[in-house]
């Protein structure tokens, strides 16, 4: 009990904790759907690690239209590699426009966040986005401004040019919440 008194702020992420499902759940529906080995679309993702595509994308070095083709492309060359064909129905902004259909405030979080904020905490939304020029732009823009508004801040990657899992963006959200390690949750 005592070291939770030590505490000032709290960080919440987007997919998967503020909004559902997470986007890994909306990929292993749509592997299953696909029948594409379970966690395809993780490893294309993850290829290259801080230098992928997708950390390209989250860093907003690229837009989310330019990144589709590349990403569709990397998905081909891995399951060449892999000895299997992507199914001909096979479309990543398919994918992603399920991901922003299915996309729901989970709003049990939202009211942890609100009480903690309401009791003092600095309340902050971290989390990886893309700068989005995509037809579902303005689904995804709403769902942002809904939540912003109960946080103190709202650090997205793509504005600051740093993603997670890179330290700096955990180093940047403490300099912003002027809070030292040992006081964020």
């Amino acid at each position: 009990m005592a070291a939770a008194m030590g505490l000032r702020a709290a960080l919440f992420d987007l997919g998967g904790v503020l909004v559902h499902p997470s986007p890994n759940v909306i990929f292993g529906q749509a592997e299953e759907a696909l029948t594409l080995p379970r966690g395809f679309l993780n490893e294309v993702i993850a290829q290259g690690g801080l230098d992928s595509l997708y950390q390209r994308l989250m860093r907003g070095e690229i837009t989310f239209s330019q990144w589709i083709p590349l990403m569709e492309e990397d998905c081909r060359k891995l399951s060449a590699a892999s000895n299997f064909c992507l199914p001909e129905k096979f479309s990543i902004q398919r994918i992603f426009e399920d991901i922003f259909s299915k996309a729901k405030i989970n709003y049990p979080i939202l009211q942890a966040a609100i009480t903690l904020r309401n009791k003092g905490y600095k309340t902050c939304i971290l989390t990886n986005s893309w700068l989005d020029d995509s037809p579902q732009r303005d689904t995804v823009a709403q769902l942002g401004c809904t939540l912003r508004k109960h946080f103190d801040l709202m650090i997205e990657s793509c504005r600051i040019g740093m993603a997670k899992p890179d330290p700096e963006i955990y180093k940047f959200a403490l300099e912003t919440l002027k809070v030292a390690p040992h006081e964020v949750s």
